[in-house]
């Protein structure tokens, strides 16, 4: 403080009421940026908290509507199994079982393979050529691992496998 005095008595009148006028404009300044830069924050902090709510929003969207397709998916799946399962060739696992679950594999493309399974989890019917006998009762759909396993029943089970992505 004592050298600023000092470095001010070395000045001239006009000088000295220069350079307290070069305060006061800064403190005056000072004081006007002060509530802007305020306003700025809080409109800042809104700002994101609305783009928070907005994203946490398109979220919840998105959720359920992948949720509704998965949901269709399913029943549309359990649509397709029901009618095959009625068909006369499906039934009795013929010699135009394997024909027919080609057709619909290639009709639709979702699927890579469709079969048919006996009660013990032995396929029986697939519409792609199968090396042996293949036991499938240990997987979920086959009934005996899950009791509710809600497929379509005729004397044989139908297995749908979903297409792998490439």
């Amino acid at each position: 403080m004592a050298n600023s005095l000092k470095a001010l008595q070395g000045l001239t009148l006009g000088e000295r009421l220069a350079a307290g006028l070069r305060v006061r404009i800064f403190v005056i300044l000072v004081l006007i940026l002060l509530p802007i830069l305020g306003l700025v924050n809080v409109l800042e902090q809104q700002e994101e908290r609305t783009l928070s709510q907005v994203a946490h929003d398109q979220v919840q969207s998105l959720t359920t509507h992948l949720v509704t397709d998965y949901t269709d998916g399913v029943k549309d799946t359990r649509r397709l199994l029901a009618s095959i399962a009625r068909l006369p060739e499906i039934q009795t696992t013929g010699p135009g079982c394997r024909n027919v679950l080609v057709w619909y594999r290639d009709t639709y493309p979702t699927y890579l393979n469709l079969g048919v399974i006996d009660r013990q989890g032995f396929v029986v019917c697939s519409a792609l050529p199968t090396v042996g006998r293949v036991n499938l009762s240990d997987r979920l759909y086959s009934g005996k691992s899950s009791p509710r396993a809600n497929l379509p029943l005729a004397n044989t089970r139908s297995a749908v496998s979903p297409r792998r992505p490439p």
